[in-house]
């Protein structure tokens, strides 16, 4: 009788014990078999309030965890640090109970995940969401993973979010959703990505952006609601990108903005609503940049501006509106056919620097501080000849033996030709508009046009 109620009492103990303490504080999965002994050895577990991790060569599913609900810390499937993952984990079914985590989500090095499918009721990731990440030398990423399509429900992510070296990803779909990022977003050599249509309902990163190296990407259509970084924003490496269309609505950039080594970008249009950067201009490498004009609204930065190895621009126009006095220092060169640098903030500065001027190993007329200088002087105007300016038409230029000069409803009473020192080299009345330079010796010139009561100039390139 002792011996029966003895036994008894050890049983109830160990029942209630059982209900006390379900789930471990933090879980260091291994193997196949901790998954599958999961339910056995802790029923009724649903919430675990430090991190969860699984890497394990042997692992092919996640089954033994559901119901788990909530993981207070990080869950790693796969791990950054080490490079290491799960080279058969087929799927990620088995969280379908997950709704919250309270730190970062991490999948990486998980070569047969095709897709998501197990994250459906993850609703808010208080820390980052890592899905992929590459380590030199050790390889990374998921090869396989072709689809976010699972993560429809995710609505916020608190940390950054890094979608890193998933080679055959080709959409973000599944992210549409998500509205705020609170620190970084990055994407990075998702050599697929055709579009980042997904994200069209981020309003506002916390942090930087930086795309690099997607190798398909040819725009940034699907981040049309995106009104402000609070960091920098970086674009590099994206050997397909024609265009910055899918920023039309953007406005400010906290930190430094950098385009560079984007091989077939022609124009920085799609950024035509930026109106203030917090730091540096950084913008090198783009083989077929053909010009600037799509920063033509930025009044203010905080930083330099830095132009270097651009082999087509021709001109810094865009850079027009910029305080001067918000400007650090800058540098301009190797730009081989860059030769209209006197932009309104250019001339502004140079007259008195605050800080470093370089600029050298351009076209001539932007060769150096003096040579830009002179330009700012002989294209100087009056507020009354800004206002027709623009109706000035000089062709062809380059010109070889003959130069054709019209301005819209105004009589041309003289023209006058210097070199970019000054000295006068032609002064005539133009016939029909036309004037002979067979005579001029290659290079550049200051064309002065005099109408009425306003004396109008541009520049002109002699070539032989």
């Amino acid at each position: 009788m002792k011996k029966s109620f003895l036994f008894s009492v050890i049983l109830i103990c160990c029942y209630v014990s059982s209900l006390s303490q379900p789930c471990p504080d933090s879980l260091f999965i291994t193997s196949q078999a901790q998954i599958d002994s999961f339910q056995i050895n802790y029923p009724n577990c649903t919430e675990i309030e430090g991190d969860v991790t699984i890497i394990g060569d042997d692992i092919t599913n996640l089954n033994g965890l559901i119901g788990l609900s909530l993981i207070g810390g990080s869950l790693m499937v796969g791990e950054i640090e080490n490079g290491i993952g799960n080279p058969n984990l087929v799927t990620l079914q088995g969280l379908d109970s997950l709704t919250t985590v309270g730190e970062d989500i991490v999948i990486h090095s998980n070569n047969v995940l095709t897709s998501l499918m197990g994250l459906e009721s993850l609703i808010s990731i208080e820390g980052s969401l890592w899905i992929g990440y590459h380590i030199w030398g050790q390889g990374g990423g998921n090869p396989s993973l072709s689809s976010l399509a699972a993560l429809n429900h995710l609505v916020s992510i608190g940390g950054s979010l890094w979608i890193y070296d998933n080679p055959v990803l080709t959409s973000l779909s599944g992210l549409d959703n998500v509205t705020l990022i609170g620190d970084y977003l990055l994407i990075e050599e998702n050599n697929a990505l055709t579009s980042l249509e997904g994200l069209n309902n981020i309003t506002s990163i916390g942090g930087g952006l930086e795309i690099h190296g997607n190798n398909s990407l040819t725009s940034l259509t699907g981040l049309e609601n995106l009104i402000s970084i609070g960091g920098s924003l970086e674009v590099r490496d994206n050997e397909a990108l024609i265009s910055l269309t899918g920023l039309e609505n953007l406005t400010s950039i906290g930190w430094d903005f950098s385009i560079i080594n984007n091989d077939v970008l022609t124009s920085l249009t799609g950024l035509d609503n930026v109106t203030s950067i917090g730091s540096a201009i950084d913008i090198r490498s783009n083989s077929a940049l053909t010009n600037l004009t799509g920063l033509f609204n930025v009044t203010s930065i905080g930083g330099g501006i830095d132009i270097h190895i651009n082999e087509v621009l021709t001109s810094l126009s865009g850079l027009d509106n910029i305080d001067a006095g918000s400007i650090v220092q800058m540098t301009f060169y190797s730009n081989d056919y860059l030769s209209s640098c006197e932009v309104q903030s250019i001339c502004d500065y140079l007259k008195n620097p605050s800080g470093y001027v370089g600029i050298f190993n351009n076209a001539v007329g932007c060769n150096s501080s003096e040579e830009v200088l002179d330009s700012c002087e002989a294209n100087a105007v009056s507020i009354d000849e800004q206002n027709i300016q623009d109706k000035l038409s000089l062709y062809p230029n380059p010109a070889n033996q003959e130069l054709n000069i019209s301005i819209d409803n105004h009589t041309i009473d003289e023209v006058s030709i210097r070199t970019l020192t000054g000295q006068q080299v032609l002064q005539e009345r133009p016939v029909n508009g036309t004037i002979d330079i067979s005579h001029l010796q290659a290079g550049m010139y200051i064309v002065e046009v005099a109408i009425e009561n306003a004396r109008l100039r541009q520049k002109l390139l002699v070539q032989r």
